[in-house]
């Protein structure tokens, strides 16, 4: 959700343009009493500024990173992320000793690599279960949804720590990386998951989305940034269970190829741009202390407007001897 602001005074892109002609200068023809009657062209182009609100809609099936969260700019107003996200599994996935084996806990961790807004106040981020599935004969775009339960089955409350230098544990050297987000999910999740083993839920992965459509991670009222999720190694699903004297876990796939989309909405109501609420609509950077505005994931973009006017400079040039009058 990268937001720019270009102040239309200060930036060369909005300033006054001339450009001369590459048409050389040509005489008329005439000759007056040794005077030279001859024409000069210039061209001047003036590059008005405008903050437009997109009437396009935005593809946001499979693109890009799960957003989560909201966040508040002067000059922008309010942004709120939620992200909506497939989770498939192996063909013929089961618990191994399914008989005797008890959940020891259920846990998605999220790696994030990008951060918008206050990152030095906590953000929560809640997990539900998704009612309704992907379709393949619908595009999602960045105000679609899709509904999901009002339960929360799992959330965590952090500050997050954006390319905070931490040590690799593996290869023993400093990196800029975020500490990923591990979110403890309900019990009763894990033994429903439990329960399912040599089921039809997963026996296949088109049962299993019958069963479980997929889950949509919300922001919550506290939230002050959003977090972009990415897929990484440090991001998985996994079930911790036991089986007897066993120690195993069952993992959920979560990949880029995975079905997922991120919903955005802005309120601009207390922001310059507020008359903005129409596709189409527009402001000038005149009304807007000559800035021009670009939020592009909400549909915010910069307008710019080329005038050219051309002039026909008339020379008169005297031969030497000659007077001006």
């Amino acid at each position: 959700i990268r937001s720019f602001e270009v102040n239309t005074k200060s930036s060369f892109i909005f300033s006054l343009f001339t450009f001369f002609s590459c048409e050389e200068p040509g005489e008329i023809g005439l000759d007056i009493d040794n005077t030279k009657l001859g024409t000069a062209f210039t061209d001047t182009i003036t590059v008005k500024a405008s903050t437009i609100l997109a009437a396009d809609s935005i593809v946001a099936r499979n693109r890009g990173y799960l957003l989560t969260g909201s966040f508040s700019n002067a000059n922008f107003g309010s942004v709120s992320a939620k992200s909506f996200l497939e989770v498939g599994i192996t063909s013929g996935a089961a618990f191994e000793d399914a008989a005797n084996a008890r959940v020891d806990s259920t846990v998605l961790v999220l790696d994030y690599n990008e951060a918008f807004g206050d990152t030095t106040q906590n953000l929560t981020v809640n997990v539900h279960k998704l009612q309704q599935g992907f379709r393949d004969d619908v595009t999602y775009f960045t105000n679609s949804s899709l509904p999901h339960e009002s339960a929360v089955i799992g959330s965590a409350t952090f500050k997050p720590t954006p390319r905070k230098t931490i040590r690799k544990v593996l290869t023993n050297t400093t990196v800029n990386a975020s500490i990923p987000v591990r979110i403890k999910l309900s019990p009763a999740f894990g033994a429903e998951m439990l329960a399912q083993s040599g089921k039809a839920p997963l026996s296949n992965p088109t049962e299993f989305l019958k069963f479980l459509p997929g889950i949509a991670l919300t922001g919550g009222s506290n939230a002050k940034s959003v977090l972009g999720f990415t897929f990484s190694d440090s991001t998985y699903f996994k079930i911790y269970y036991t089986a007897g004297n066993k120690k195993l876990q069952y993992n959920f796939i979560i990949s880029s190829t995975n079905n997922r989309f991120t919903q955005l909405s802005a309120d601009r109501s207390n922001s310059p741009l507020a008359v903005l609420q129409n596709p189409g609509d527009s402001i000038a950077a005149a009304n807007t202390s000559n800035t021009a505005f670009m939020q592009e994931s909400v549909g915010i973009k910069t307008k710019l407007t080329f005038i050219k006017t051309f002039h026909t400079l008339l020379q008169i040039g005297v031969s030497s001897g000659t007077t001006n009058k």
